[in-house]
C-alpha cells in the first residue's frame, strides 16, 4: 500500500498495481507524486503536460461553482463547506503557478501574492476570479477542439400531466424562463423524468443548468443568480427526498473546453430543453479520455473503500446512494472505452458482451429500485410558500423532510446488504482492470 498526501488535498491510497494509473485516479496526487518523487518520473506513462493542467483547472474551477451554488440547499454556506471550498482555491492557484512556472507552491502566503490580492476570502469574489482566469486560459493555450453543434428538443408543457412530479417541474420550467433567463445559457431535463419512465420517490430530478459568464461579471450578480438557482434546487427535493445531488452547474466556459464526461452529448438528444428562447446548443469538445476512466475508478474506489473498511449503508439515504452509483458502474465503463449509450441502455449491451463477469448485483439492484418504498412529506410543501432565499428555516424543513424519508425506506437484512456491497465491488474491480490492462 502507498499513501500519498497532495497539496491542500485529501490523502490517496493506493495498492501497489494502481500506482502507476495514479493519472487515471486522482489528477492532483498525481502532479504532486510526479514533482516529489523523481524516482516515479519514468515509471508513469506520460507527464503532467500543459493540457493535463488545464483540464486540472477546469475541474477544480467546476467543483467550486458548482459547491458554491448548490452546497447550500441543505445546510447553507456553513462551516463544512468554507474549508473545502478553500482548499479548492489553493489547488486552483497552486496549479495556476505550476501551469505558467512549473512550479509548485504550498505557501497560502506566497500563492495569495500570486493574484491580485484585494479580492480577499470573499468564496463569490473567488468564483468570478477564477472563472475570468480561466476563459482566458483556455484562450491563450487550449486549441485542440472539436465544434459540434446539436439541435435541442422543445420545450414540453407538462400542465396536462397528472403527475405531481410534473407539476414541479413545470414550477422549474416557469422560473428559469423568468428572472433567471438573462443568465442562463441553457438548461436541460434529462434521465427518467425527461423520458417519462422514471420511478416514483427514486428516480432523481436530473437537470443541467449552463451559465452565462454575465453571471459572473461581478459578485453582486452571481451571489444574486447563485441564491435564486439555491433557492429553485429545494423543487428536486420535493420530487425525490433522498436525491443526493442538485442541479448540475455548467458554465458557458466549459462549452467552449467541453469535456463529455461532465454530461454525454447523448443526454442531450434524449433531453428536454427547458428554455423558451433556446433551440440548439453549440459545444467546442475537448479529448477527454483520462476523465472518462477516472469516473469509473472513482466509482470502484467508493465500493473499495467499502468493502475494505466494513463500512456498509445503514439509512436509506446511503442504501439508495450505494444503489444509484452501483447502477451508473456499466455506464462509466462503456464510457472508459469512448463509448456513449443512453443510461438504460448499458446494461443490456455489456451484460451480453461480458458474460464472463458476475452481473447478479445488477438484478438485484433493479428489483430493489422496482419496490422503492419512501415517505415523502417534502412533496406537500406548497410552491408558493417557498422563500426568495434558501433560510434557516427552509433549511431544517429540507434536512427534516430527507431524514423522514432515509428513515421510512424499508431497509434489506445487513446479510443481503454486506452481499450486494461485496457482489458489486467483485464486478467494479474486474471492469476497472479490463480498462487499465488495456491502456
Amino acid at each position: 500500500m502507498k499513501t500519498i498526501s497532495p497539496l491542500f488535498s485529501k490523502e490517496v491510497i493506493l495498492e501497489d498495481r494502481e500506482h502507476r494509473y495514479l493519472p487515471y485516479i486522482d489528477r492532483i496526487a498525481f502532479i504532486y507524486e510526479y514533482e516529489n518523487t523523481k524516482k516515479t518520473k519514468n515509471y508513469f506513462s506520460f507527464a503532467p503536460d500543459r493540457k493535463y493542467i488545464i483540464d486540472t483547472l477546469q475541474l477544480i474551477l467546476n467543483s467550486y461553482i458548482s459547491v458554491l451554488i448548490t452546497h447550500g440547499v441543505s445546510f447553507g454556506i456553513r462551516q463544512i463547506t468554507l474549508p473545502h471550498l478553500d482548499n479548492l482555491f489553493y489547488q486552483y492557484l497552486s496549479l495556476r503557478k505550476y501551469l505558467y512556472d512549473r512550479v509548485l507552491s504550498y505557501d497560502k502566503n506566497e500563492l495569495m501574492e500570486s493574484y491580485n490580492s484585494s479580492i480577499g476570502d470573499d468564496c463569490y469574489k473567488k468564483s468570478v476570479w477564477m472563472y475570468k482566469d480561466f476563459t482566458n486560459i483556455i484562450d491563450e493555450y487550449a486549441t485542440k477542439k472539436t465544434k459540434i453543434k446539436m439541435p435541442l428538443n422543445p420545450v414540453q408543457n407538462y400542465s396536462n400531466k397528472n403527475e405531481y412530479e410534473y407539476k414541479i417541474i413545470n414550477n422549474i420550467i416557469k422560473e428559469l424562463n423568468g428572472k433567471l433567463k438573462n443568465y442562463i445559457h441553457s438548461a436541460i431535463l434529462h434521465g427518467s423524468y425527461a423520458t417519462e419512465d422514471f420511478i416514483r420517490d427514486y428516480s432523481d430530478l436530473d437537470i443541467i443548468i449552463i451559465l452565462k459568464s454575465d453571471c459572473f461579471k461581478d459578485l453582486y450578480t452571481l451571489k444574486k443568480i447563485s441564491n435564486q438557482i439555491r433557492n429553485l434546487s429545494y423543487e428536486v427535493y420535493r420530487v425525490d427526498p433522498l436525491q443526493h445531488h442538485g442541479f448540475g452547474i455548467f458554465t458557458d466556459a466549459d462549452l467552449g473546453y467541453y469535456p463529455e464526461f461532465f454530461c454525454p452529448l447523448i443526454l442531450f438528444e434524449y433531453g428536454k430543453n427547458m428554455l423558451y428562447d433556446t433551440d440548439n446548443i453549440t459545444v467546442y469538445k475537448r479529448d477527454d479520455e483520462i476523465d472518462r476512466i477516472r469516473m469509473l475508478l472513482i466509482d470502484v474506489r467508493r465500493l473499495q473503500y467499502r468493502v475494505q473498511y466494513s463500512k456498509y449503508p445503514t439509512s436509506g439515504y446511503r442504501w439508495k446512494q450505494h444503489l444509484s452509483n452501483m447502477m451508473l458502474l456499466p455506464t462509466y465503463f462503456l464510457q472508459a472505452k469512448g463509448v456513449h449509450m443512453y443510461k438504460k441502455y448499458t446494461f443490456f449491451k455489456v451484460k451480453n458482451e461480458y458474460s464472463n463477469f458476475n452481473w447478479k448485483c445488477i438484478d438485484m439492484a433493479s428489483k430493489y429500485r422496482k419496490n422503492w418504498k419512501v415517505k415523502n412529506i417534502l412533496r406537500f410543501y406548497p410552491h408558493e410558500l417557498r422563500r426568495s432565499n434558501i433560510d434557516l428555516m427552509d433549511a431544517s424543513l429540507i434536512r427534516l423532510g430527507r431524514t423522514i424519508a432515509s428513515n421510512s425506506v424499508k431497509m434489506p437484512p445487513k446479510s443481503l446488504i454486506k452481499q450486494h456491497v461485496h457482489l458489486s465491488f467483485e464486478l467494479a474491480d474486474g471492469l476497472r482492470w479490463e480498462i487499465l490492462d488495456n491502456i
